[in-house]
């Protein structure tokens, strides 16, 4: 039942979200379809989010997710992400820009943040570019 929860607050509008809960596949993961109604709007937004990768030390990395639209709950997107993938993660403000939040995830899941926005339909893939070696 928190996986709902979750899912219903990801975007901060007032309307009800619809949430559509299929099954289960083989591993216990949960197959999600029409997460959203109201995504015309969310892709009719020319905003681009850049998912990229920084090297803390010799064998660790952070990445940084930049350039989400304020009308997505940041905190219950990296909430969830923590959840789904196991890893931490805080939301940082730009230091040039203090209106703009940056997400930091540890580990290199460039890959895991773009199968997570593409999968739920948070955004188009063509609002996604990923960057790194």
């Amino acid at each position: 039942m928190k996986l709902k929860y979750f899912l219903k607050k990801i975007f901060k509008t007032n309307h009800k979200n619809k949430i559509d809960i299929n099954y289960y596949d083989n591993h216990n993961n949960i197959i999600i379809n029409n997460m959203f109604d109201d995504l015309d709007d969310v892709y009719e937004d020319n905003f681009k989010v850049h998912i990229s990768i920084q090297q803390r030390t010799a064998r660790k990395y952070i990445t940084l997710v930049s350039g989400i639209p304020e009308k997505y709950d940041l905190p219950k997107i990296l909430k969830y992400i923590k959840k789904i993938y196991k890893c931490g993660g805080s939301i940082v403000k730009d230091k040039d820009k203090d209106d703009i939040c940056i997400l930091q995830i540890t580990g290199d899941q460039r890959t895991n943040i773009e199968k997570f926005f593409v999968d739920y339909n948070v955004m188009d893939k063509n609002n996604i570019i990923t960057h790194g070696f």
